[in-house]
Order: C-alpha cells, then sequence, then structure tokens
C-alpha cells in the first residue's frame, strides 16, 4: 500500500498476458530491446495488467480494470492469457466487493484496460461489474471505440462498451477536469486520440497515471513508443515534456504493464533517465 496524504493507493495484478514485442517497442529494433526484455520463441513477451485502487474516507476508485473475464477464444490466444481475472479476489482482498467501487477511470477503451468492467450475465449478455459505481471516459475516445476502423476492431468492442451507457453510469470528460478533490484527470492522446492520464495530488506529492504511455520503466526513452500507438509523434512529445518534469519534482509514476515496477520515481543519473522501484 503506498499512502500519499489522504489517499490509500494499492496495485491489483489482474492478470497476466503476453504480447508481440514488434506491437511494445515499434521502431526499437530487437537487437536493442532484447537486453531489458526476454521474448519467447513467438517474440511474445510478458505483460502485467496492472490496476490501481484509490481510497480515502469517501470513495473507493479504480483505475483502469484490466482484461476481465469476458473473453472469447480468440481474444485469448492474441493476448495469450488463459487464466481468471483476478480483479474481484484482489478487491476481496483488501475488503471490498465490486458493487463498493464508487468511480472508475478508465485510461483508454483497449479491451486490456476496460475488459474488468463487463461481465456476461446469465443469458450471456454484457453487463456492468462496477453496478455502483461513475465510469469515466474521454469523449473522443467513447467515439472512436464505438466507431473502431480496420486498425481498431482487435481492441475496441462497443457492442460490449454499451452495457455502461445502457447501465446509466457513462460519464464523458473532456480536457482537465477534477473528478473528486485531489484527482484530476487530462488528455494526453498518443496512444489514442482521447486517452485520458489521471493525476494524484495530495501534502506536495504527486502521483500520474499515463497508461500505454509508459507502459513499463523500459518505455522512458522517447523513441521507445508502441507500434500501437495511433500518433506516436504526440507519444514523443509527451515524454519529453513529462519525464524530466517528474524527475525533478519526484513525482511518483504508476506502470500499467510492468512486471516489477508498479510504481515508480524516475531518476536521471546524467546520462539517462531510469526508475527507482517504490514499495506499494
Amino acid at each position: 500500500m503506498l499512502q500519499l496524504g489522504k489517499f490509500q493507493i494499492h496495485c491489483i495484478v489482474e492478470n497476466r498476458f503476453h504480447l508481440d514485442a514488434g506491437t511494445m517497442f515499434g521502431i526499437v529494433p530487437k537487437k536493442i530491446w532484447s537486453k531489458y526484455v526476454q521474448a519467447d520463441e513467438d517474440n511474445l513477451i510478458p505483460m502485467d495488467t496492472n490496476v490501481f485502487l484509490v481510497q480515502d474516507r469517501e470513495h473507493n476508485i479504480l483505475i483502469d480494470s484490466g482484461l476481465g473475464d469476458f473473453m472469447e477464444d480468440k481474444q485469448r490466444q492474441l493476448y495469450g492469457c488463459y487464466e481468471p481475472s483476478r480483479l474481484v479476489s484482489g478487491l476481496e482482498e483488501h475488503g471490498l466487493k465490486p458493487a463498493d467501487i464508487t468511480i472508475v477511470l478508465l485510461s483508454h477503451l483497449h479491451w486490456d484496460h476496460v475488459g474488468g468492467t463487463i461481465k456476461a450475465d446469465d443469458s450471456g449478455k454484457p453487463t456492468v461489474v462496477f453496478e455502483n459505481a461513475t465510469h469515466y471516459i474521454h469523449a473522443d475516445e467513447w467515439e472512436d471505440a464505438n466507431n473502431p476502423d480496420e486498425r481498431t476492431s482487435g481492441v475496441y468492442f462497443p457492442e460490449r462498451l454499451k452495457a455502461i451507457a445502457d447501465a446509466g453510469l457513462l460519464k464523458l470528460v473532456s480536457g482537465e477536469e477534477e473528478i473528486v478533490p485531489g484527482i484530476k484527470v487530462v488528455t494526453i492522446g498518443g496512444h489514442t486520440r482521447g486517452q485520458m492520464g489521471i493525476e494524484i495530488e495530495a501534502d506536495g506529492q504527486k502521483l500520474i497515471y499515463y497508461a500505454d504511455a509508459f507502459p513499463s520503466c523500459h518505455h522512458l526513452r522517447v523513441p521507445y513508443v508502441a507500434a500501437a500507438d495511433l500518433f506516436p509523434l504526440d507519444t514523443q512529445r509527451l515524454k519529453r515534456a513529462i519525464v524530466p518534469k517528474a524527475a525533478e519534482e519526484r513525482w511518483l509514476i504508476a506502470m500499467d504493464h510492468d512486471l516489477e515496477h508498479k510504481v515508480a520515481r524516475i531518476a536521471y543519473d546524467g546520462l539517462k533517465y531510469r526508475c527507482e522501484k517504490v514499495d506499494i
């Protein structure tokens, strides 16, 4: 557990999946990235789906939700994920049930970030997992996810996402917006047009969760941009601005797919930026 002022922050490793390394490292050659990450014979690398639970006296807030269990065989093969979701059991370890979650902040709507919010009902139809939670989603992201194209149809599933709106739990945001005192969302783009960053500030400390802009500590360097990013130059601009500032001001950064560094601080050693692990 990480204490940030009035907020308690927990990481729940919702699942582990495997993705083509080229997808994660984009233009960076394998000869370079393989110094840091080992791929299997199919060029797949392991990745965690790190979900963050943020609590204060009034709110139980979930940041992203992992893959969940509502996946067809084709999806499981795509993600190399055959284990059941640990999201609900992870919440139970903190004394919570899905009905106790009051807010869900979704950085974007790729299935490895939103899947845990949707389950199948007794008839197999999509329904929400967090029945009492307002789900905050960027308006541009909602539009794009509900109109996928040839490039995004494998990660957006509008027929399932519709369950959030049907339940009356959808809250669309755009730009910068304070969700509760000390927690705000900002538009960062890059990975998707409507990708949101989540920022938490309390007692002079700051934690940022920018999801797939910084999926792991190996992605601090500007060229390390996932091939899945729709606007890679925007991701690069974001890194140039954020990494030095985060290092200088000692921000905490939460990683959505890192196996070891769930939360880290960025340090500069005079030559390069690196992650310092923070216990959570």
